[in-house]
């Protein structure tokens, strides 16, 4: 017990001095061929609730790189974020590490969180949980205010999602595909990194590999609109045994908004904090403010901010983007 209190102590200690060099060095200009990637920008603007960044991307190549086989993952994945890739992880100190918030595959699945991906959706099952939600019960697998938080979200743009083909991004359920059903949607395809089987005539399902594969064959069509729910901010932390990436969320949105049709909308949802600030907890999950955000929203116009009340620490909330 002592041993493992004097690690955790440590611990805590390393994260301090991390954080604190890191932040000596925030204001520095982003430079090398990591930053080039991630946070590159050819303008910046002041914006409603964060600036605007507009930058150029090149679809062909990252869409392609989706289909590459990855390393081989590290696992358990690392309790601290590696030295040499700690200061990508805080952004130079704008994104501190908040504190230790471990995971890994071994823990999520005693908490029912992790391999939890249902291989098999069935039209019976996926047309049970749209007669749930439009009785208003719980569907999610988080708490009652997802559900009336997405509800609110489509009543709101049900126009752009009518008859309309949309991509959701991360699904362990289809609870959200059931949402969108119910919202009149067209079709819904869902890309998660795990195979999944559906039967359901208006939902097909595709993994990043599949998606590569058929845009490089020029069978792809871009989605008419775009939804993720609690996903991209895990991506790239190595919770799942993903590879780590300090920008793999903002890789997938540049992603979404290469696959989305101009004019189209994308609805994310992310931990966003009340104070505005960006943070990790490492490596759980992380939380947006001003500085992430405004790489996440790069080349996107911001059209709503839509929140529901909800006595968690961070705010549940929807921004909505559109692709010009």
């Amino acid at each position: 017990m002592i041993k493992d209190m004097e690690t955790g102590v440590n611990i805590c200690l390393l994260i301090a001095i991390f954080n604190y060099l890191a932040t000596t060095v925030a204001e520095v200009n982003y430079s090398g061929d990591f930053n080039k990637q991630c946070y590159s920008r050819e303008s910046e603007s002041p914006g409603i609730y964060f600036p605007v960044i507009r930058r150029h991307w090149d679809c062909p190549e990252m869409l392609s790189e989706m289909g590459e086989e990855q390393d081989e993952t590290e696992w358990p994945p690392p309790r601290f974020p590696p030295e040499d890739q700690f200061f990508e992880f805080t952004m130079n100190g704008l994104m501190p590490i908040q504190r230790m918030w471990y995971f890994s595959r071994a823990q999520e699945k005693n908490l029912g969180k992790s391999n939890n991906i249902d291989p098999h959706w069935t039209e019976t099952s996926i047309k049970q949980l749209q007669s749930k939600t439009k009785s208003d019960e719980v569907i999610s697998s988080y708490e009652v205010e997802s559900d009336r938080l997405i509800k609110k979200t489509l009543e709101k743009f049900r126009d752009n999602i009518d008859e309309k083909h949309g991509i959701v991004i991360g699904s362990e359920r289809p609870w959200l595909e059931a949402h969108l059903l119910n919202a009149n949607a067209k079709h819904v395809t869902t890309l998660e990194y795990g195979s999944i089987k559906s039967d359901h005539s208006k939902i097909s399902t595709l993994t990043p590999v599949e998606l590569s594969k058929r845009f490089q064959e020029k069978a792809l069509s871009q989605f008419d609109f775009g939804f993720t729910y609690s996903s991209l901010e895990h991506s790239g932390l190595g919770r799942y045994g993903d590879p780590l990436d300090p920008c793999g969320d903002l890789k997938t949105m540049a992603c979404a908004w290469c696959i989305i049709k101009p004019g189209g909308l994308f609805f994310l949802n992310v931990p966003t904090s009340k104070d505005n600030s960006s943070h990790t907890f490492w490596n759980a999950h992380r939380v947006y403010g001003r500085e992430r955000l405004k790489f996440m929203a790069a080349n996107w116009n911001v059209v709503d901010k839509i929140t529901y009340p909800t006595n968690n620490p961070d705010t549940d909330t929807v921004w909505v983007f559109q692709k010009p």
